[in-house]
């Protein structure tokens, strides 16, 4: 699927929450939103996949539904235990929910999976930061910098006077 096809369908999720239809598992509905979008491939086998679970679970977080969105990644995740983006994502619900400690486990299983993913060190520092744990979002946020993330570079530059 391409990211235009993708972020379609998450749009396509989102409308359909927003309407409302049932957020909690992923089913039979994300199959009907992929036919109706065009973007079909056999809809009962795409609305039980890694793929369109993570998707329900972007929607739902843009929505701000964190606990739905928690366990569509979750579902994601069992059956493709190796996506750093869900990972990633399934920290941010939890960071959402104020599981910070929940979270930095799931930031750090995504970097296991790729490590050069700024938007995660920064995330992961935010968390840190948020737990007081300053010298460790240092680091975290040194690191995105490296990658590129500015968002970091900008920590970093306000850490500095206070001497984290």
């Amino acid at each position: 699927m391409s990211i235009a096809q993708r972020r379609i369908s998450i749009a396509l999720l989102a409308l359909m929450v927003l309407a409302g239809h049932p957020a909690g598992a992923c089913g039979a509905e994300i199959g009907a939103v992929l036919t109706f979008s065009g973007l079909a491939y056999g809809a009962s086998a795409v609305a039980d996949s890694a793929e369109a679970c993570y998707d329900k679970g972007v929607a739902l977080h843009k929505l701000g539904q964190s606990d739905e969105a928690l366990s569509c990644y979750e579902r994601a995740l069992e059956m493709n235990p190796d996506d750093a983006e869900a990972w990633f994502n399934k920290a941010n619900a939890l960071g959402k929910l104020g599981r910070s400690e929940e979270a930095l486990s799931c930031f750090d299983r995504a970097l296991e999976i790729n490590p050069d993913l700024a938007e995660v060190w920064y995330n992961k520092g935010a968390a840190l930061h948020h737990l007081r744990r300053y010298p460790e979002a240092r680091q975290c946020f040194e690191k995105a910098a490296q990658l590129g993330d500015q968002d970091a570079s900008r920590a970093l530059d306000i850490m500095r006077p206070e001497g984290y």
